[in-house]
């Protein structure tokens, strides 16, 4: 629980203008290492817009294997709003199927509810 929350406190810090997003993936990994625990691989952090949950600029949790998804680097701006997500592991960092699926709705922006 530690090594998350002073990730966190890190990240948002380290999320201000002329900083990049591999700045921040290392930062947390020095974290993750000075508590010996490891980062969640796929876990991304997302630029937030208006109405839009997961923006263009994303910030890797833990750097990823050559042949994963890559993330383009990017440099943070004034003005700009991301979601923080953390989650860190004793184990190997690789999230396993328990066999329940996790369901999250998002809204999509171009389209109108009749609610």
């Amino acid at each position: 629980i530690n090594a998350t929350y002073t990730a966190a406190e890190i990240a948002a810090k380290m999320i201000k203008n002329g900083n990049t997003n591999t700045q921040v993936t290392a930062a947390i990994k020095q974290v993750a290492d000075m508590y010996d625990v490891r980062p969640i691989s796929g876990t991304l952090m997302h630029q937030m817009k208006q109405y839009v949950i997961d923006g263009k600029k994303m910030i890797l949790l833990k750097e990823l294997e050559p042949d994963q998804q890559k993330v383009e680097a990017c440099t943070f701006e004034t003005g700009e709003v991301y979601a923080i997500d953390i989650a860190m592991s004793t184990g190997d960092g690789k999230p396993r199927d328990m066999g329940m699926r996790t369901t999250v709705y998002k809204r999509a922006v171009d389209v109108k509810y009749a609610l």
